[in-house]
């Protein structure tokens, strides 16, 4: 019967040095017998090797393009904005912001930073737990050698 028959495979994947590829298939073939599981496993296996298949190609979906801080949203905001940046290596990060005078008003990253996308909430709040008056405020990413800086609005 259908209930006398499972499968459960387990398996490692080849270690990869950093940029070195492989090709990984899955396959899910059913069958009421084991004669017809072989059989539907041996067609698999053929379709995979006459470079008939199909699949999905992300091309590193995950992996971010270039350095880059986004513009927060919402902006303006009150009473919290989403910072998002991308890093492209790991190395050390800092997210800080800052008035347009120059005054430094909080740190919201100060760690090293792992490659993809990163999101960080502020709360329109210093480092000393004040909250900011009403205006401009630049934040600057810095990762590295490279430094960026956007602004925003905080309102009251």
């Amino acid at each position: 019967t259908m209930d006398d028959l499972w499968s459960y495979v387990a398996f490692g994947l080849p270690d990869l040095a950093p940029g070195e590829e492989t090709d990984v298939v899955f396959v899910m073939v059913a069958a009421e017998t084991e004669a017809e599981l072989t059989e539907a496993a041996a067609e698999a296996v053929s379709v995979w090797t006459s470079g008939s298949t199909t699949g999905i190609d992300n091309n590193n979906a995950d992996v971010p393009l270039g350095f880059s801080l986004h513009q927060n949203h919402p902006n303006p905001f009150n009473p919290s904005t989403t910072i998002t940046f991308d890093v492209t290596q790991n190395e050390e990060i800092s997210l800080d912001i800052f008035d347009l005078r120059g005054n430094h008003i909080v740190n919201l990253a100060n760690n090293t930073g792992y490659i993809g996308k990163h999101t960080v909430r502020w709360q329109g709040v210093r480092s000393s737990g004040e909250t900011v008056p009403t205006g401009v405020y630049l934040y600057r990413l810095s990762a590295g050698e490279n430094s960026q800086t956007r602004k925003m609005l905080f309102i009251k």
